[in-house]
């Protein structure tokens, strides 16, 4: 008995200190437990959530058909996993990647469900604030290419098509130098 308690007090231990927030419902969907990653993620003390529905969390973003599939999914045993954007204690809405798993009892029936949730705003905002650079590279009339240090291409705008004559899809992977000198020499 000693060493089951043990082991479950090293478990719990791992659920609170994990980097991700994770939640332990019922059946139902209400919440019995939340690790100190939940509180930091969305502003809630687990004695704020304790008994209470994850749809406390809900920005309206979602249709009510993704609340849907998630539900379909776990309830049919399956692991579901997706984002959705939710609303902090504060107000603020953040994006919350997450996967949702069944617990299932000693009777083989479904007990519990346990999330795993990222906060991932930052991440997705810098994503979208690269493809924007990356689209306005793109797009400048001035040939940008990007080359290793043996002059493999590997970024090839639009403005190098027109100024070398080959397509992106031809220059990226190739030696730099032979690009060049056969355009030249073409030309000549």
């Amino acid at each position: 008995i000693k060493r089951a308690e043990a082991m479950q007090k090293l478990q719990t231990m791992a659920l609170e200190s994990a980097a991700n927030g994770i939640v332990i419902t019922d059946v139902q969907g209400d919440i019995v437990w939340v690790n100190r990653a939940y509180t930091q993620i969305t502003g809630y003390t687990f004695d704020e959530v304790k008994g209470k529905n994850p749809r406390i969390l809900k920005s309206g973003r979602q249709s009510n058909e993704e609340y849907k599939k998630l539900w379909e999914t776990i309830l049919s045993g399956n692991v579901w996993q997706g984002e959705f954007v939710n609303k902090k204690k504060d107000g603020s809405l953040y994006i919350d990647e997450m996967s949702v798993t069944p617990v299932y009892g000693a009777s083989g029936v479904i007990t519990n469900f346990i999330a795993i949730k990222q906060d991932v705003t930052d991440r997705k905002k810098t994503i979208q604030q690269l493809e924007e650079q990356a689209m306005l590279l793109d797009e400048a009339h001035e040939a940008i290419v990007v080359r290793d240090m043996n002059f493999i291409v590997q970024y090839w705008n639009k403005g190098a098509e027109r100024l070398f004559g080959w397509m992106a899809t031809e220059a990226i992977g190739s030696d730099f130098r032979s690009l060049v000198y056969q355009n030249t020499s073409d030309n000549q």
